[in-house]
């Protein structure tokens, strides 16, 4: 008796379905590391508040930290405070709320911020610029007002200040 042998058939392997989940395996691992990459610097005269609980992660922004003798960033100084803990009438813009210094460095981080997406036809598309402060609880809330009416003079329209949490 002799056997018959079947002719040799290709075999092909349909991989859509694997490529589909290696895709969202991807983006999955990219959003998560990008989240949480933030670094986020420290500033030695910058004590925070604290609250019983801390309610959303810091996310990616432009950190600005305002101490008990100075507003400055992890570039560098913007201003001095006075000893009454606010800035000096020669650092505000003619309104008296806009603090010049502040003003430029927003400006140039809101222009880089813009030059990434400068391929982006519609601008509306984008998110608003956003403003992480950390704030010494001993600053005065006058203050903070001029600082956040510099940034939105800029464009940017979401903040987040910054709490030690409880322990």
């Amino acid at each position: 008796m002799s056997k018959k042998r079947r002719p040799l058939q290709e075999m092909a392997i349909n991989i859509t379905p694997l490529m589909d989940v290696l895709t969202v395996l991807l983006f999955f691992l990219v959003k998560i590391f990008t989240i949480s990459s933030m670094d986020l610097t420290s500033f030695e005269d910058v004590h925070l508040p604290t609250l019983p609980t801390a309610h959303y992660p810091p996310e990616e922004a432009v950190t600005l930290a305002i101490g008990t003798t100075q507003i400055k960033t992890a570039d560098g100084v913007i201003s001095q405070l006075t000893a009454k803990k606010d800035v000096t009438s020669s650092d505000l813009d003619e309104d008296g709320k806009t603090i010049k210094a502040l003003l430029s460095y927003l400006q140039k981080q809101m222009d880089k911020r813009n030059e990434i997406f400068s391929n982006l036809e519609d601008k509306s598309l984008l998110p608003p610029g956003k403003l992480m402060l950390q704030v010494d609880k001993d600053i005065p809330f006058q203050l903070i007002k001029k600082v956040l009416y510099t940034a939105g003079q800029v464009g940017y329209k979401e903040f987040q200040l910054l709490s030690e949490k409880e322990e």
